[in-house]
């Protein structure tokens, strides 16, 4: 990774919103609920909108997939953990 790339990436997560997810799996977001998964109960993710209403989901230094408010759902990324998983030898 290269140190501009660090930098942005340091800069999203001082920008974004943190917020928990309940024991039924759902998070809020302006007064609206998102079913994410019962797997994070409890975890806190990390949100940033990238467009007006559509928000990119993050946990840890992975991002999950985007949600679109109106909508109420999580489309999720491909393979969130593949990119960066380094081969076993």
């Amino acid at each position: 990774m290269s140190v501009v790339s660090q930098l942005r990436r340091l800069l999203a997560i001082w920008t974004c919103t943190r917020t928990l997810v309940t024991a039924c799996g759902r998070i809020c977001m302006h007064r609206k609920r998102v079913n994410i998964s019962t797997v994070l109960a409890g975890q806190k993710l990390g949100a940033r909108e990238v467009d007006d209403g559509i928000w990119l989901v993050s946990f840890l230094a992975y991002d999950l997939g985007y949600i679109d408010l109106e909508q109420k759902t999580l489309q999720t990324l491909d393979d969130p953990f593949g990119p960066r998983l380094l081969p076993m030898s």
